[in-house]
């Protein structure tokens, strides 16, 4: 029962940047979302990435910090992609 609950826990937290994620590619804008955030989140999901790996090596939590890399990624390949078309 442990178990399921950090799944569902993971799953939950890990998906609720999935909303963001489908709206920054439907509307290929994230000049919304700072850098400062960006750059936080993302550092913060490969330190977790390690620790995890390192330490505990527990599954729902790897699955939390891969799906939400997953949803961040793409924010940031529009963030620099839109930053490149605004130059040009």
């Amino acid at each position: 029962m442990i178990e399921l609950l950090g799944w569902l826990g993971a799953l939950a937290f890990a998906l609720s940047a999935l909303p963001q994620t489908v709206k920054t590619l439907r509307t290929r804008r994230a000049d919304d979302l700072s850098w400062g955030f960006l750059s936080l989140w993302l550092g913060g999901e490969i330190c977790m990435i390690v620790y995890n790996h390192l330490t505990v090596n527990s599954l729902p939590l790897a699955a939390n910090y891969y799906l939400n890399l997953a949803c961040l990624l793409p924010i940031i390949w529009v963030k620099v992609s839109s930053g490149r078309a605004d130059k040009g």
